[in-house]
């Protein structure tokens, strides 16, 4: 049975692989949005950006899955491994890209998340780093995907998994709360119109 102290890096397996797996679907959805996202950070004298657009979702997509079922630890080694480096690739251009001032959307996540290149996506982009650090910590110590892993917790691992989704339904539910909030309509005051005589 696994200890406690395993379970959060298999919550960094889970949540990098949860990314890389909505990316890659997002981008397979519409590649031109990679294709807009690699000129956007200035990154087409380095990437083919056809060829990246149609493979970089699949490769996401693969690692996901790898990192999520793989039932052996070896593949999980090296999907972890990728997984790491890709997420440092990613920082790495996006630190790029504020230090240079190229803060139009990096579409990481398909034409679903254009939003501007902020302070914000550096924090993601480190925070998913250590995620993936964490990943492949775990593989190395032995570890499997993340669902066989699951199936090997005992009751005190459940109890750190369910305090982990508790957070991330939560923060979700906010997040989403916000954006549907409406701004107030702004009262009009409107003045009499001045009588000539």
């Amino acid at each position: 049975m696994l200890t406690v102290s395993t379970v959060p890096l298999v919550l960094c397996t889970a949540l990098v692989a949860l990314t890389l797996l909505i990316s890659g679907i997002a981008k397979a959805k519409d590649p031109q949005s990679t294709v807009t996202g690699i000129q956007n950070l200035g990154l087409e004298k380095i990437a083919p950006t056809r060829a990246v657009s149609l493979i970089l979702p699949w490769f996401e997509i693969v690692l996901a899955a790898v990192l999520l079922l793989s039932p052996v630890r070896l593949p999980v080694v090296i999907a972890s491994g990728l997984a790491l480096i890709l997420m440092l690739f990613y920082t790495v251009v996006i630190a790029r890209a504020l230090a240079t001032g190229r803060t139009a959307g990096c579409n990481c996540f398909g034409s679903e998340s254009n939003a501007p290149v902020s302070r914000y996506t550096l924090v993601r982009n480190v925070a998913l780093l250590l995620a993936a650090a964490g990943a492949h910590a775990s593989a190395l110590k032995g570890g499997t995907g993340v669902v066989s892993t699951l199936l090997g917790l005992g009751h005190s691992g459940w109890t750190w998994v369910f305090g982990a989704a508790l957070i991330a339904v939560t923060l979700e539910a906010v997040r989403r709360g916000d954006a549907l909030a409406q701004p107030e309509p702004q009262a009009q005051v409107i003045l009499p119109e001045p009588v000539y005589d």
